[in-house]
């Protein structure tokens, strides 16, 4: 997965070094893995001319697979986060603090917070 990851940064940034600055990684890393996942698959997917690279024709279709492959996980993340259940909120108090302070407040928080 990582190798995969690395591999559409540099797909979709067209640079080894700004797919390692949106990975939070080193060049070195991202070259690693690019070059991990060329053995991996026995296929080359890009051409290298000394800091530069280029995708050969099934670097192109790899990155725009796992572009669209990670957009949908993306997207799934979000609705399923979206559809969260509110969370409850559990306090523990002295009976004094809750009849004077929390229960005369509790409607106002209610209506901002509902």
């Amino acid at each position: 997965m990582t190798a995969l990851r690395a591999f559409e940064a540099v797909s979709r940034t067209g640079s080894v070094t700004a797919a390692a600055r949106d990975l939070a990684v080193t060049h070195s890393a991202v070259s690693h893995q690019t070059r991990k996942l060329e053995n991996d698959l026995s296929v080359g997917l890009l051409t290298r001319l000394g800091r530069r690279v280029t995708q050969r024709p099934a670097g192109e279709e790899l990155g725009r697979g796992l572009a669209s492959g990670f957009g949908t996980i993306a997207g799934a993340v979000r609705s399923a986060v979206q559809r969260q259940e509110p969370e409850e909120v559990v306090v523990s108090c002295t009976g004094t603090f809750l009849l004077h302070w929390l229960i005369p407040r509790l409607y106002r928080f209610k209506a901002v917070r509902p």
